[in-house]
């Protein structure tokens, strides 16, 4: 878990190990050469990671994806490695060269301690998926928000849409469709799972 980059608030929780051994540990890991990848110490809350569109709209991709290799069981514990599977397949939709996500920013990339988070809200029923009237896309949302965020997959499409028309731009074309006029795109399809 150190070394995936959880904070050691979050190891100290999941272990039951006291925060002075897990500092030992990481010290040990750093001696026999592995890299220390320094975390941000704050403990995150989905008051402050959801706090606009594009966050919102990172927190349902990722959730999503956790839900979908953890189940159902999901709502009950946090899966630590259906955690860590769906974290790394999150990152990797975002650090692909060859997949142009225009439409999503990834300038609201979250940490897998803010997953943790996020997971945690989710097994205390703070937070809930929830399913759009408009484009039937299934999307995050918790107690703690900020500000009420509706459907991020619509509202990505409307700003992008929005964008093409103030740039004028006919070459510009939508990678990922998420509202669609018939039947749900393939990943609407895939996060309404």
């Amino acid at each position: 878990m150190l070394m995936a980059g959880y904070v050691t608030h979050i190891v100290q929780i999941e272990t039951a190990l006291s925060s002075k051994k897990i500092r030992l540990i990481m010290k040990g890991l750093v001696e026999e050469g592995f890299p220390d990848n320094k975390r941000s110490r704050a403990s995150r809350s989905s008051k402050t990671l959801m706090c606009n569109q594009v966050t919102k709209l990172h927190a349902s991709m990722l959730m999503s994806i956790y839900r979908k290799y953890g189940g159902e069981e999901v709502f009950s514990s946090i899966d630590i490695t259906a955690l860590a599977y769906a974290y790394k397949t999150y990152i990797s939709i975002f650090k692909r060269e060859d997949l142009s996500l225009n439409m999503i920013p990834n300038d609201g990339l979250f940490e897998i301690s803010d997953a943790w988070f996020l997971a945690k809200e989710l097994r205390c029923r703070e937070a809930m998926f929830l399913q759009c009237k408009q484009c039937h896309c299934t999307y995050f949302s918790t107690v703690h928000e900020g500000r009420y965020i509706s459907c991020p997959f619509c509202s990505e499409r409307k700003l992008a849409l929005r964008r093409k028309n103030a740039r004028n731009d006919d070459d510009f074309e939508p990678v990922v469709d998420f509202l669609p006029d018939e039947a749900p795109s393939e990943m609407g399809k895939v996060l309404a799972q």
